[in-house]
């Protein structure tokens, strides 16, 4: 059993004559519930991975450096090798710039992370690494109510509905094309952003809910 439709089709590719021995189930996250959410607060970009070189965090610090004028604030999850190095590159490119605050947050419980995410206003989470199975941390944001945009690779398309994939950068994405996109979710129309979020839950719950899958797995396995 794979818990991505793209490790799935790829091995169906290469070991066809067992496909009747193939399935998918996805893996899930808990439902903590739909996330707070407050227009009048600043823009809030959350990401959530280990800071090592695949997964290109310095990439959004690249990024949030083009933003003139417009009060942003990030908020990175996760430490790694190339945490002390990420910490510099940014209070080195982002530092003396007035509107944009952000916090390396580093390690944290997952509870920790669910009541931030719970209690918190965030607008977009981000994801650019260069290569992914099927994040968990993408599902736990749609979770939320959280939209997406990440990079186009393994399975990750597979937590985007068709509206919401024109936030699916390429792989080897330019930093511009980052910048429009995160650009277009702070100039949305509120109530288009509104039907992104419930849009991002709706995906979740359709798929990505652990209650849901985990009795799917067991009744197709031990059946009902």
């Amino acid at each position: 059993s794979f818990i991505s439709q793209n490790g799935y089709e790829y091995m169906l590719k290469k070991y066809n004559e067992f496909s009747m021995k193939m399935s998918v189930h996805y893996l899930g996250t808990k439902d903590y519930g739909i996330g707070n959410f407050d227009s009048e607060l600043p823009f809030t970009i959350v990401s959530c991975s280990a800071v090592v070189p695949i997964k290109r965090v310095n990439r959004i610090v690249d990024v949030l450096e083009k933003f003139k004028g417009i009060k942003l604030q990030w908020f990175h999850f996760g430490v790694g090798k190339n945490f002390e190095e990420l910490n510099s590159y940014a209070a080195e490119r982002l530092g003396f710039n007035p509107d944009i605050k952000y916090k390396l947050v580093g390690q944290v419980s997952n509870k920790q992370l669910m009541d931030f995410y719970k209690r918190s206003s965030v607008n977009v989470f981000v994801n650019v690494s260069e290569n992914e199975g099927l994040p968990v941390s993408i599902m736990e944001a749609i979770s939320f109510g959280i939209p997406v945009i990440a990079t186009d690779v393994g399975g990750t398309k597979e937590a985007f509905d068709s509206d919401s994939c024109q936030f699916l950068l390429p792989k080897e994405f330019d930093n511009n094309q980052l910048y429009q996109m995160i650009y277009r979710f702070i100039t949305m129309d509120i109530k288009e952003y509104i039907q992104m979020r419930e849009q991002a839950r709706q995906r979740w719950e359709k798929i990505f809910s652990a209650y849901a899958n985990y009795n799917t797995f067991i009744e197709d396995f031990f059946g009902k």
